[in-house]
C-alpha cells in the first residue's frame, strides 16, 4: 500500500469521475525551491512525484492527464521550459505562458509574505505556550485528511500554530544536515530548531504509516529537539477520534 495521504488522492480523482470529470492538471513536481543554498537538492516524495503516473495506471483509459514535470530548484528557465510546452499544447502564446508563469510567481511571494506577518503577530501574542503542529502542508492543512487536528487542539483551550508561521532559520542544519535533500524534512527540522529555542512551544509531529522520510525524519527531529517532549502523531483510513482526541489530551 501507499502512504494515506496518496490513497487520498486517488480518493479525489474517483470523486471526480463519479461527477464526469475525466481530464485533469497534474503536474509531476520532482523538486521545490530550495530553502537555502546549503542545500544541494530539495526533493519531494517519489510517491508525490508520481502520482500523475499512478492515477493514469490505476484509471486508465477513463482518465485524461496533463502532467508536465516541474523542477524547481532549476531556476526559472529549467522550471518554465515543460510548462511552456504544456501551454503552447493548449494554444498559449509564448507571451501568454510567461505572464501566467510570472502571476504565478508573483501571487506565492505575496502569499509567503502575509504568511510570515501574520506568524510574526501570533507569535508575539502567545504569553504561555502553544503546539507547532510540524507536518507536510497536504497532511496539516487538510482537516479532512487530520481529523480537524487543528480544531481539537483549539477545543482543549490551546493555539495550534501552523509550521509555516514559524521564523525558520536553515543555517542552524549546515553543519549535520547539510545533505537533507527532502523538502520539507529541511522545513520540519528547522521548524525542531526554533522549537527547541523558544520555551513557549511545543510540537505536535504529524505523520502517516508507511511515509518513507518519516521512518528517519522522525528520530533526528526528536534528536533536534533534546530533552523537550513532543507528541508524534500517525493519522490513517482506520485512525478514530476517540483514541485521538485521547492522545492530544
Amino acid at each position: 500500500d501507499t502512504c494515506f495521504p496518496v490513497k487520498v488522492t486517488l480518493g479525489h480523482i474517483q470523486n471526480l469521475l463519479d461527477q464526469s470529470i475525466n481530464h485533469f492538471f497534474i503536474p509531476s513536481v520532482i523538486t521545490m525551491l530550495p530553502h537555502s543554498k546549503d542545500f544541494s537538492r530539495s526533493f519531494v516524495c517519489p510517491y508525490v512525484q508520481t502520482i500523475p503516473y499512478l492515477v493514469q495506471a490505476i484509471f486508465g483509459e477513463r482518465v485524461k492527464i496533463d502532467s508536465p514535470k516541474l523542477y524547481f530548484d532549476r531556476g526559472k528557465d529549467g522550471f518554465c521550459e515543460s510548462l511552456r510546452e504544456f501551454g503552447k499544447k493548449v494554444g498559449k502564446s509564448e507571451s501568454e505562458i510567461k505572464t501566467a508563469i510570472a502571476e504565478g510567481f508573483k501571487y506565492q511571494n505575496q502569499i509567503q509574505k502575509k504568511l510570515s506577518d501574520v506568524g510574526r503577530e501570533i507569535l508575539k501574542e502567545i504569553k504561555d505556550f502553544a503546539f507547532v503542529v510540524c507536518s507536510r502542508p497536504y497532511n496539516g492543512y487538510d482537516s479532512g485528511l487530520n481529523l480537524d487536528l487543528s480544531g481539537k487542539i483549539r477545543n482543549l483551550g490551546i493555539l495550534p500554530v501552523p509550521i509555516d508561521f514559524l521564523p525558520l532559520d536553515y543555517t542552524q542544519l549546515k553543519e549535520d544536515f547539510y545533505n537533507m535533500y527532502w523538502h520539507y524534512g529541511q522545513q520540519i527540522l528547522a521548524a525542531a530548531e526554533c522549537i527547541s529555542r523558544d520555551e513557549r512551544l511545543f510540537a505536535i509531529y504529524l505523520s502517516n504509516f508507511s511515509c518513507g522520510p518519516d521512518s528517519f525524519l522522525a528520530r533526528y527531529f526528536k534528536e533536534k529537539l533534546g530533552e523537550k517532549p513532543f507528541l508524534l502523531i500517525e493519522i490513517d483510513e482506520h485512525s478514530g477520534d476517540a483514541g485521538f482526541v485521547t492522545r492530544l489530551e
